[in-house]
């Protein structure tokens, strides 16, 4: 269930593990997470599903330096994710 009030923040992607992300939604949790919206991100936005997670996503902010992506890039986009 989605908890904006209490998501664990992951704003450098780059400093975390896969499994960090999907212990947490196994466990119920909200995330935000910082993403930059290109190519591979497009998808997961205009669905509101992110598969590689399997959890929805929601965009909450879009502007310049939200953080890191995983893929390294400046992120310009933050999104909560969770599981229902």
């Amino acid at each position: 269930m989605k908890d904006a009030k209490n998501a664990i923040v992951f704003s450098d992607l780059t400093k975390h593990e896969w499994s960090e992300y999907l212990d947490a939604l196994s466990q119920g949790k909200t995330l935000l997470m910082s993403f930059e919206n290109g190519e591979k991100m497009k998808n997961s936005i205009e669905k509101g599903y992110i598969d590689a997670l399997q959890a929805n996503l929601e965009i909450v902010e879009e502007g310049s330096n939200l953080g890191v992506c995983g893929c390294g890039k400046t992120a310009n986009t933050k999104a909560l994710v969770w599981r229902d």
